[in-house]
């Protein structure tokens, strides 16, 4: 592609072109060169962890389910162990975790585990669990697990009453840490994350093979809080 034929194709000035392009190049997605224009980059380049990647993939109903898996799978191996060290290292703020979790399970059993504020608890809840981990590492990739509980709610992924169990072992999992417990802290985190990536397994978040855009009000929402 040229920055002259994007410009045409879709009615917008050459900065505005220039300014998408140098985005996307950032993102690892494209190359621009002299001579040979824009180039698609293989996916093996991309940023996929970047908060503007794991949305824009979530548009394609195929894409979206895969992308949710890919996550879930990534994070079955991560916040356990970040969860295992927050409860080791005793670093202050878990008593805030405690807080964020009571305060979901209100919210869930008011039928508003699909609301801002129920999503914003549970946001604030996996990034601090991530940065008590100590380990600047996890509190990067807490970032990415926030970028896909805000994708999850606005694809109507997230249910209006959480899965009871889930919402218990958010509250486990916080006093683990603030109790010290390491091992309980793990198997509470082992267990939202497992729990949640089979739920989304076995969803349905297409009406229709290859369906796109957001989809409608009554296909299949999983049961789970993350």
């Amino acid at each position: 592609m040229t920055l002259a034929d994007l410009e045409a194709e879709f009615g917008v000035s050459r900065t505005l072109v220039r300014d998408v392009v140098k985005v996307l190049e950032g993102l690892g997605m494209v190359t621009s060169r002299r001579r040979v224009g824009v180039t698609v980059e293989p996916r093996g380049s991309w940023q996929l962890l970047d908060p503007h990647v794991i949305a824009w993939r979530m548009y394609d109903a195929v894409e979206r389910r895969h992308h949710i898996l890919e996550i879930s799978e990534l994070r079955r191996g991560i916040e356990p162990e970040a969860a295992r060290l927050a409860a080791s290292r005793g670093l202050p703020g878990a008593e805030r975790l405690v807080e964020l979790a009571e305060r979901m399970r209100d919210l869930g059993a008011e039928g508003r585990g699909a609301d801002p504020e129920f999503l914003a608890a549970d946001i604030e809840f996996h990034e601090l669990v991530s940065s008590l981990s100590g380990n600047e590492i996890f509190a990067r990739l807490g970032a990415m697990v926030g970028s896909l509980l805000v994708e999850r709610t606005h694809w109507d992924l997230q249910p209006a009453h959480p899965d009871a169990d889930a919402v218990r072992c958010h509250i486990r999992l916080a006093r683990a840490i603030r109790d010290g417990d390491p091992e309980t802290a793990a198997e509470s985190a082992s267990f939202i994350v497992v729990q949640a990536a089979d739920e989304v397994g076995e969803a349905k978040t297409e009406q229709t093979n290859g369906a796109k855009g957001r989809p409608s009000g009554d296909e299949t929402h999983t049961n789970s809080t993350n």
